[in-house]
């Protein structure tokens, strides 16, 4: 039996006063997977427990996790950082990535709460299909991993660890990827214990030092070596191998994939996996998006007239800013083409890590540094996030306080991604303080929607585009934007998009139905529309007051799926005045249903339980993202809720387990942006506007006090 199995805790013991745990699903040098029961909810879950074998053990009472000797630090380090991915990954909600519906703290560590679905990892998988892998079946598997990895990636996280046992296989259908390595990466980069957090054949060589430099291109070199083991059945050599035989004047061990997958399946596939396995990071593909587009369209990414991407080219006018100028990097065709910068790169590498020193990608020209001085710049903008560059030198992201500045006259240059590229001159003076509020003018970019079958019209954020599939929607404001499709006889399909500032982003989308009915506005099928009528005899009942007869017919309309019929049900769990009815945690199962599907209600219902705990714990991540996803639709509560407490900042009074640390933080912007959705003519709802009128003028203050 091996040590972590010993480590494990009891099998049939309650965890939480909640979780019955089942089973030992897996365990390894970073914690214990469990399957268990959720006793409130009825329903199985995953439950992952920090427990890293080489900082911690569990103690003789066997439940308390306690740091061993000398390591509290990195222990304690190890698990902050274990609870910060927690609350990023609970915001997600995508088909494609494992959902976290919770995390908390016991037995001194932390534990993850996830979904359970029964399937297999990539890994069990392939043992059980020993035959070759065709083409659509691995692009089957490979194309929706990298579809999350776009909205990981968006959400400023990297996952560090793609590799077949990551990626589940579900027995319902559809690939998801599973286990983060961020948290894990990050605790031995603290402790200079690299080896137990490298996957040897899917690691890029920036993983293999504590210094290295890691971005989005890491985790596509892991996807670039996942696509390499279906397409030829073994996983690439090792990345510091490659590197260490090119050092020594040899070639690069790899067998492109274009030679030893020809085939196997089309070239262009072997040509984008030998892309992605490029070592040389800034070589590789920089972004998931452009990835994806490739897989879709089946083509490598040289081959595609266009980036899902902004380059990196500093531009001085809105004619050239969104030209691809001879500054933008090609992409590299195949390995033979770039032997001698493999070759310069490798020597690179394997020398600073042989001198104990980091992996340094140098990118052009050296580094540009600012000359020391006294000079002080207080900079904010509307909204925060713009990237800051003074006489092209890279400072940070605002809000920023620097100070040591050079005097003098400078170029100041602020690059948001949703945003108009902001340049001005501005001048330093020693010992003085520059303050500077710049509001920042929304960039734009465009939309072009294709489906099967055309003829769908486009909705835009729930307005009508006035136009039908295929077509091309341009000067749209950057940012993530919500596609809806309407055509008769087929069901209403929403799709979130992001717009780049300056690109033309596309969507191929495909229609369900075509031979359903109408039933009240709606387009359906005969057995859903069995399942609205039955709905609507619960809401006659409820009407009445005849809960028991409410909650029957609810209860047949939900075995439909009907969203709304699963947030009305919660509704009536959660109203104490239904008797033996009342039930909050039954009413947060119900409205965490409706809420998967979109209903905005069962997202703010959701919000206020997480806010409030009823039903389940309060959660403070899990508020903000429900309260904004109702608020992203138009609910009125939510909209109200969020500029409310953006405006004067709320606290944890009523969350005592937080220590007093902000629910959230005072923000004008963010209030702003909420409430003018409230009242765009100034008189829809009385409470809001007054909140709006109250924002504006804070607004206002703050930028007089700042210029």
């Amino acid at each position: 039996m091996s040590e972590t199995f010993d480590q494990a805790l009891k099998i049939g013991g309650l965890l939480n006063n909640q979780y019955r745990l089942d089973a030992i699903l897996g365990e390894g040098g970073f914690g214990i997977t469990y399957k268990a029961q959720d006793t409130q909810l009825d329903r199985p879950v995953v439950i992952k427990e920090f427990l890293p074998q080489d900082f911690a053990a569990r103690s003789t009472d066997t439940k308390t996790v306690q740091a061993r000797t000398n390591r509290c630090d990195d222990y304690e380090y190890g698990l902050k950082g274990f609870l910060e991915e927690a609350k990023t990954l609970a915001k997600f909600q995508h088909s494609h990535i494992a959902h976290v519906n919770t995390f908390f703290e016991a037995n001194g560590t932390a534990y993850l709460v996830m979904t359970y679905t029964e399937g297999l990892d990539l890994n069990q998988w392939l043992k059980k299909h020993s035959e070759a892998v065709d083409e659509a079946t691995i692009l089957e598997i490979v194309t929706p991993i990298v579809d999350g990895l776009i909205k990981v990636h968006e959400a400023g996280l990297l996952h560090r660890d793609i590799k077949p046992g990551n990626i589940y296989l579900r027995k319902e259908g559809g690939a998801m990827l599973i286990d983060f390595g961020a948290a894990r990466q990050a605790l031995g980069e603290h402790s200079k214990s690299m080896s137990a957090i490298i996957s040897v054949g899917y690691a890029p060589p920036e993983q293999y030092t504590t210094r290295g430099k890691q971005g989005v291109y890491t985790d596509l070199y892991a996807i670039g070596a996942v696509l390499y083991k279906l397409i030829t059945g073994e996983p690439p050599v090792e990345s510091v191998d490659r590197s260490h035989d090119m050092m020594s004047g040899g070639d690069d061990p790899l067998v492109p994939c274009v030679d030893a997958g020809k085939g196997k399946v089309s070239d262009w596939l072997c040509e984008l996996t030998d892309q992605l396995l490029v070592l040389n990071p800034t070589e590789r593909p920089q972004g998931a998006n452009d990835v994806l587009v490739a897989l879709k369209h089946k083509k490598n990414i040289s081959s595609l007239t266009t980036s899902a991407n902004d380059t990196d080219t500093r531009v001085v006018s809105n004619d050239d800013r969104f030209k691809t100028t001879s500054a933008t990097k090609p992409a590299v065709k195949n390995n033979s083409d770039q032997g001698s910068r493999l070759k310069w790169v490798a020597m690179i590498i394997i020398g600073l890590v042989l001198a104990g020193g980091g992996v340094y990608v140098i990118q052009g020209a050296a580094t540009k540094t600012l000359p020391k001085g006294n000079a002080i710049l207080y900079l904010t903008t509307q909204p925060a996030g713009a990237d800051i560059f003074l006489d092209d030198v890279a400072l940070g992201t605002t809000p920023f306080k620097g100070d040591a500045l050079p005097a003098g006259k400078h170029e100041l240059r602020l690059d948001h991604p949703q945003y108009e590229l902001e340049i001005k001159q501005i001048t330093l003076k020693n010992n003085f303080i520059l303050k500077q509020n710049i509001e920042l003018k929304p960039a734009t970019g465009n939309l072009s929607v294709f489906s099967v079958p055309d003829g769908a019209v486009i909705f835009i954020d729930g307005k009508n585009s006035k136009k039908k599939t295929p077509s091309t929607i341009e000067s749209l404001k950057a940012g993530k934007r919500i596609i809806t499709l309407k055509k008769d006889k087929y069901y209403l399909l929403k799709h979130d998009v992001t717009i780049a500032k300056g690109k033309t982003a596309r969507v191929d989308l495909e229609l369900k139905g075509g031979d359903l009915i109408q039933y009240k506005g709606e387009w359906m099928s005969e057995e859903e529309k069995s399942y609205h009528i039955m709905y609507e005899k619960g809401l006659s009942f409820e009407k009445k007051d005849e809960i028991k007869n409410a909650v029957h017919w609810y209860e047949q309309a939900v075995k439909g799926g009907l969203a709304k019929a699963q947030t009305a049900l919660g509704r009536v769990y959660s109203d104490e005045d239904a008797g033996e009815y009342f039930n909050d945690a039954k009413a947060v199962y119900w409205y965490q249903k409706a809420a998967d599907q979109g209903d905005a209600r069962a997202q703010w219902y959701l919000a206020d339980s997480y806010e409030n705990g009823y039903g389940v714990k309060k959660n403070a991540t899990q508020f903000v993202y429900w309260a904004e996803k109702a608020a992203e639709q138009g609910d009125l509560n939510a909209l109200v809720s969020l500029g409310s407490q953006y405006l004067d900042g709320y606290y944890y009074e009523y969350f005592p387990e937080e220590k007093g640390s902000a629910f959230i933080e005072k923000d004008i912007n963010k209030s702003l942006k909420w409430l003018k959705k409230t009242c765009p003519t100034g008189n829809e709802n009385e409470v809001a506007c007054k909140l709006l009128s109250d924002a504006v003028k804070m607004n206002a203050k703050i930028k007089e006090s700042s210029n």
